[in-house]
């Protein structure tokens, strides 16, 4: 099942000159419903690959962030099967070989998660080496020299070589053990042994020299620890020991003077722990200390003011901690906090979105008057100024703690507010649709300037949607409809505001001088002194001096921001991000690159390193005016899915940003959103085969389980085979993208989102495929890619070995042929005395008849030739007798006449003897084997010149030449080659040359 991991802490909220901090966290949680198998979560660890590892009551887990794959034993016997030693699961630890480390309620136990293999050892009274000294293994400790440490509840403190397989016991022989009963055991950075004791307090072991120094509760003593039941040890970065205690809180020991500070729970205050029970401890790589207690909650200490923030379960906040019933706290690689409470599954937060704070309509202390912010403003005290929709003005303190409602003008407080503005002097105009409202706070005086019909001079019109002060004082107020509208300093101090006097800048339709369009979204002073406006149909310089306007580009300007000298970023409705250089008015646009849509933005911000902050429709973009890269940030979870208003985004003091829309407003640090550093890593879940998963112990198609398995091997039976897969990336994995690929039969990749983590592939021919797949997390970082080789066998009859073995055993059949053969010839050579003249004679005759062939080959070439050659020689006789008759005519009386018509006879006769049919029948059927007669007798409807025809083409003679011997044409050939068919009945897919030449 999908575990949606979405996690959004709202932000820390600093107060001047205070060292109070306001967290509030959401958290998300993972219990039985989702697989988890027990709700009571002793220990928690992430494997080098990136899976976590979670320990119950009911067994060990493995969790990919959206389903579990369960390790746990049903029924005894617990010596004989492949199973863990036991379901209750204290500690996991993986070795530097990558094999896992278990200690359970009854022995400790090694799994490999190559081969799905466990191997457990018990205590052995006969031979106490090859086991441990106590069933409960509570901790596990590997050394830089690959030995093991056990802490165990009811044995002390255990060694073990995983090499040789023996365990060694520390006795109290001579030296004092600090008891049987151990919780924990922590190394330092300094190498230093530290063991948790469960009455025997906090406890140094010297190994060099196996001594043992107690730290005791001293109730005369309050530097001394607080209680001496030690449940947890971590060594901050500021070289303190911190350990969590059963009943006496937190304490910090100071190795230098040996002492200790102890934080208790005290009734009322809300500053400090909340419970004495501090099951677990946390450093987080930002270096915060973070305490999970029992019955408690979650606490975060404050170093600064040595307080504490908590967090407990809330009455209809599901985002709130599940229970105060805490048992282990773990920070996984990205800098998740995962918490394992005691009955209440897993809690999960993510503190690096922690940057998050909404106040909206109905919140609580963070209620707003009405629903949809349209304007913002931070004044020079801290204060931000809320202008709403339908609710008037809201004031949310410095703090982030308060929201106030300003209720100096009963109208302004149900006015739809436009826009907020504070001047140089600290006063604060405010656009509305109805006018201009201008407010001293110092004074709490308030006027307003508004549209009067009969003064030509006064506001061109109520609705005022962007404020602007100038170098030199005068306010710039763009109204929507009626243009810009220019206050001086001097008309504005006047005291009664209907006396004052605005110059009015409005667009003129075909005048190019004017403004593009009197629909103003936002007026800007670049650091030359020039106003720029943005309009609805472009972006207009305008000289306050002259009053001159030129219309510098064609685009629906909806913000202004100056980047670097003479560069003005402008966002565009409709038109994406715009770079206009001022030196040269070159426009360059950004618009949908690289999978990021920023085509409708609604405002921007520039922070102090240089990043465009952008947002859009389709929500907040970061954009690097340097290296011209974008980063999209899919914040709809941290920003509530909040729909955003037209320049409705500023930067605060603090450098946090607020923005504002139709539910309410967000407050977030730049600085605190993750933007994806690490490579993430995807990692192969399941393989499925007719949606059956298969396993490494079947031994036959994979070597490893899933996870470690690079080769996997299939038959051609198993034609429907899924991979599944997962980013090991928790953060807001329902906003992740994956990539898949099979080699040899995918051309494209596939994509798919974290919905649909399985690829299916049917029906695949024998032989070698590759498996691709790659992840990316929410950010667009693509993990390497995970490959998978899959091999599919062919049928035993397509094998090559079955191949070789017909072959084989053809061989040795006729072997076994040849060797009777052979005997058989042995018999015979008694009366086959003539075998070798025989064979003599029979290559005699063989010789013959090959002469013999050739010969009737070469005559057959020569009658062909000779028929070619009478046909040419005929040719050129019927030339040369047409032309000596057409002469003949021309000779009447003549007495040549004779004498060349004499000549002209004697051709027609040499013509006609050449043609003899007879004589080329004879030798035809002598070189063919009688084929006319045979072809007369097998159809004698064929005519004189239908035989002929046939003749010919048995001579493979072309049907021109066929043509030329018969006087005919080709088309006249063509039909009596379609007459002989006939005559023949042949098939009509049957070439009548192929009959003739086979008959």
């Amino acid at each position: 099942m999908k575990v949606h991991l979405w996690i959004s802490l709202i932000l820390i909220l600093l107060v001047p000159n205070a060292y109070s901090q306001s967290i509030s966290a959401s958290f998300s949680n993972i219990s039985i419903k989702e697989g988890l198998v027990g709700d009571h979560v002793l220990t928690i660890y992430q494997d080098s690959k990136g899976f976590i590892w979670v320990g119950t009551f009911a067994g060990l887990h493995r969790f990919d962030g959206y389903s579990f794959h369960i390790f746990n034993r049903s029924a005894p016997p617990y010596h004989t099967l492949n199973m863990i030693a036991d379901n209750t699961v204290y500690a996991i630890m993986e070795d530097q070989n990558h094999i896992f480390w278990i200690g359970t309620d009854r022995g400790l136990s090694r799994y490999d998660p190559v081969k799905d293999q466990f191997t457990n050892y018990y205590p052995d009274k006969e031979n106490p080496a090859a086991g441990p000294s106590h069933d409960n293994i509570r901790h596990i400790y590997e050394d830089a020299e690959g030995m093991l440490w056990l802490a165990t509840y009811g044995g002390g403190l255990n060694r073990f070589n995983p090499a040789t397989e023996t365990f060694y016991h520390y006795k109290n022989d001579s030296t004092p053990l600090p008891g049987p009963f151990l919780n924990d055991f922590y190394v330092d950075k300094n190498g230093r042994y530290w063991i948790g004791t469960e009455d025997n307090g906090l406890v140094l072991f010297n190994r060099e020299q196996e001594t043992f120094t107690y730290y005791l509760h001293d109730p005369n003593d309050p530097n001394s620890l607080s209680n001496n039941v030690i449940n947890k040890i971590i060594e901050d970065k500021y070289g303190k020991l911190w350990v969590g205690t059963w009943g006496g809180g937190a304490c910090r020991f100071d190795l230098e003077s040996e002492a200790f500070t102890c934080y208790e729970a005290q009734p009322g205050a809300s500053d400090h722990l909340q419970n004495d029970v501090v099951r677990s401890l946390l450093e987080d790589t930002r270096g915060r200390l973070w305490m999970a207690t029992f019955g408690g909650g979650l606490s975060l200490y404050n170093r600064e003011a040595d307080t504490f923030t908590n967090f407990q379960p809330e009455k209809n906040n599901a985002s709130s901690l599940a229970t105060n019933l805490l048992w282990e706290i773990y920070e996984d690689r990205d800098g998740l906090i995962w918490i394992g409470t005691y009955g209440s599954g897993l809690d999960i937060l993510d503190p690096m979105n922690e940057s998050f704070a909404h106040y909206g309509a109905g919140e609580g202390r963070r209620d707003l008057s009405g629903t949809q912010v349209n304007a913002l403003c931070e004044t020079r005290d801290g204060t931000v100024w809320i202008g709403t929709i339908d609710g008037g003005i809201d004031i949310l303190s410095a703090d982030r703690k308060r929201v106030t409602r300003f209720e100096k003008d009963a109208q302004l407080s149900s006015a739809t507010i436009r826009s907020i503005f504070e001047d140089s002097e600290g006063r604060l105009w405010i656009g509305t649709d109805l006018g201009l409202y201008f407010y001293t706070i110092k004074s709490d005086r308030l006027k307003r300037y508004y549209h009067d019909p009969n003064n030509p001079q006064s506001l061109g019109k109520n609705g005022v949607y962007a404020i602007m002060q100038d170098s030199e004082g005068s306010i710039w107020a763009g109204t929507w409809d009626t243009g810009l509208n220019r206050l001086a300093r001097s008309e504005y101090m006047k005291e009664d505001p209907a006396e004052a006097e605005f110059r009015h800048y409005t667009a003129i339709p075909g005048d190019s001088n004017t403004l593009s369009s009197n629909r103003i979204w936002d007026i800007y002073e670049d650091g030359n002194g020039n106003i720029w406006c943005g309009t609805e149909n472009g972006l207009d310089k305008l000289d306050p001096e002259t009053g001159a306007v030129k219309h510098m580009a064609a685009l629906n300007a909806g913000c202004i921001i100056e980047g670097e000298a003479g560069i003005l970023w402008v966002g565009a409705y409709g038109e994406g991000v715009v770079r206009f250089d001022t030196k040269n008015n070159k426009v360059t646009s950004y618009n949908n690159l690289r999978n990021v849509d920023i085509n409708l933005v609604l405002d921007m911000v520039l922070d102090d390193e240089g990043f465009l902050w952008i947002c859009s429709i389709d929500g907040m973009t970061r954009f690097n005016m340097r290296t011209e890269e974008f980063v999209n940030l899919d914040l709809s979870t941290e920003l509530k899915k909040n729909e955003y208003a037209i320049n409705i985004i500023e930067k605060l003091s603090t450098g946090e940003y607020i923005i504002g829309g139709d539910y309410g407003l967000d407050i977030f640090d730049p600085d605190k959103i993750r933007i994806q550093g690490s490579v993430p890593v995807v990692e192969l879940t399941d393989f499925l085969v007719f949606n059956k998963s298969i396993t490494s112990n079947d031994g036959k198609n994979l070597e490893a389980t899933v996870p470690y398995s690079e080769e996997v091997n299939l038959s051609y039976r198993d034609n429907l085979m899924s991979i599944e897969f997962a980013n090991l990336y928790y953060s807001s994995q329902e906003q992740q993208w994956y990539a898949y690929k099979l080699d040899g039969f995918d051309e494209e990749w596939t994509y798919t989102r974290s919905d649909n983590r399985k690829a299916t592939y049917t029906n695949l021919d024998p032989g070698s495929y590759t498996f691709r797949v790659k992840g990316a997390t929410r950010e667009g970082t693509w993990s390497k890619e995970r490959t998978l080789r899959i091999n599919i066998a062919p049928p035993f009859w397509d094998t090559l070995l079955f191949k070789a073995a017909m072959a084989f055993m053809a061989v040795l059949i006729l072997g076994l042929i040849f060797r009777n053969r052979v005997r058989h010839e042995r018999k015979r050579i008694l009366w086959q005395t003539n075998a070798d003249k025989m064979q003599h004679e029979q290559e005699i005759i063989r010789l013959r008849n090959e002469k013999l062939d050739a010969e009737l080959e070469h005559k057959k070439k020569e009658l062909a030739s000779s028929t070619l050659h009478n046909m040419h020689r005929n040719e050129e006789l019927n030339q040369v007798s047409s032309e000596l008759k057409t002469i003949l005519g021309k000779l009447k009386g003549n007495p040549e006449e004779r004498r060349i018509k004499k000549l002209v006879e004697t051709i027609d006769y040499t013509i006609k003897d050449a043609d003899n049919w007879e004589h080329f029948e004879k030798n035809f059927n002598l070189l063919h084997e009688d084929f006319l007669q045979r072809l007369m007798e097998a159809y004698p409807r064929l005519t004189h010149k239908d035989l002929k025809i046939c003749a010919f083409i048995r001579m493979n003679f072309d049907n021109k030449e066929i043509a030329r011997m018969l006087n005919i044409t080709p088309k006249s050939l063509g039909v009596s080659r379609t007459r002989i068919r006939r005559k023949i009945d042949i098939d009509k897919n049957i070439f009548l040359n192929d009959f003739i030449m086979r008959f």
